[in-house]
């Protein structure tokens, strides 16, 4: 079954079964998905992040200059990195592969660069309004933290003068869209409609500051991951920005 065929099967049988479907007068809305029942019980940080082997997000990102693109992440196989288990993060497999990294413990989620780079902490639970927490160990750390990779916000080389040749990190990026301050906040729960027509209702969405006085927001659904973000938004509008990445399909 296809990729395409899956997703939607596996969303109508969860809007129909498990949460029933909600009428809207909006014809954009083609389907309407909730997470509160998954939010309210979920007690494990990689249930706003599926990690299972296999597990495929594509989303499609705008640039304020019109351009747009589109990034397939499939779950990979578990490894083992700085003692650690961990899973791969694989972007475009099919076209031009580059691996990141993945960790869950309970309450946590980390993300790993490549095998040599620091920890980035994703998530950190409970994800109730006003929590937040510190991506890297560094406190106060700006962009990035570890500034040796181009990173797939700017596409702009990060370099602290410690990288050499040897390192064998030059082709590598940042494969995760999590960018701006060390500071990560989480906002409260939001209904998101995406421009594929899924409406997501009780997204929790968080967000960190920007560069120029900007903020970023990210929106987690439960069972699912991040299912949208937007960086360079400006503090009273959060639905555009400067970079707009949309999650439009997911599945096995």
């Amino acid at each position: 079954m296809s990729l395409r065929k899956t997703c939607t099967f596996l969303l109508v049988i969860i809007v129909f079964l498990s949460f029933g479907w909600y009428g809207c007068s909006d014809d954009t809305i083609t389907t309407n998905i909730t997470s509160d029942q998954l939010t309210n019980s979920s007690s494990n940080a990689s249930y706003y992040f599926p990690l299972s082997e296999g597990y495929t997000t594509i989303y499609n990102i705008t640039y304020a200059n019109g351009v747009t693109e589109r990034n397939t992440f499939v779950i990979g196989k578990k490894q083992k990195i700085q003692g650690v288990d961990v899973v791969e993060w694989i972007e475009n497999p099919n076209i031009k592969p580059d691996t990141s990294y993945f960790r869950a413990t309970s309450n946590e989620l980390f993300y790993y660069e490549n095998i040599n780079a620091q920890a980035e902490k994703v998530l950190d639970l409970p994800l109730t309004a006003g929590h937040q927490w510190s991506r890297f160990n560094n406190t106060g750390s700006t962009t990035f933290g570890f500034n040796d990779f181009t990173d797939i916000i700017t596409g702009n080389y990060q370099n602290n003068d410690t990288v050499t040749a040897t390192n064998n990190i030059y082709n590598t990026y940042k494969t995760l869209p999590l960018t701006g301050s060390g500071t990560m906040v989480v906002d409260n729960t939001e209904d998101v409609l995406l421009g594929t027509g899924v409406y997501y209702h009780n997204a929790i969405k968080m967000h960190n500051d920007g560069t120029n006085n900007k903020k970023n927001y990210y929106w987690f659904v439960a069972n699912i991951g991040l299912v949208k973000y937007v960086i360079g938004a400006t503090p009273n509008n959060n639905s555009s920005g400067d970079i707009i990445g949309e999650l439009i399909d997911y599945g096995y």
